[in-house]
């Protein structure tokens, strides 16, 4: 079982399971997550990745940081990071590093909601 410590009122540090153990990171640092299989792979705002063994529904859940949404099966997402929501395809955000993530039916209305548009 992990826990978060608060490192001040706004940031928190988490516990990411790897390998060799254990790497603490500043939650604020986090882009998004995505699912594969059953490891997630976490993309960092310096561009770094890390692959961590655990599925992306346990990952949620250690990221207790309200900014953290999940926006489609393989995708959760720091809507700090989130710049632009696009109609097309269903629905796409735009993350600070530019990459274009999908947007499922069954999350987009959480999505615009944070973006207040419905």
């Amino acid at each position: 079982m992990e826990t978060t410590y608060p490192m001040n009122s706004t940031n928190h540090v988490v516990a990411l399971p790897m390998k060799e153990g254990y790497r603490l990171v500043n939650q604020e640092n986090i882009l998004y997550c995505k699912a594969e299989g059953n490891y997630t792979l976490v993309f960092f705002a310096n561009g770094n990745t890390m692959l961590i063994s655990r599925k992306l529904k346990q990952t949620t859940a250690s990221l207790e940081d309200i900014w953290f949404l999940r926006i489609h099966q393989s995708y959760l997402v720091n809507m700090r990071h989130a710049q632009l929501y696009l109609r097309k395809s269903g629905g796409q955000l735009v993350m600070t590093d530019g990459k274009k993530l999908p947007i499922s039916k069954s999350f987009k209305e959480q999505v615009l909601q944070l973006f207040k548009i419905v």
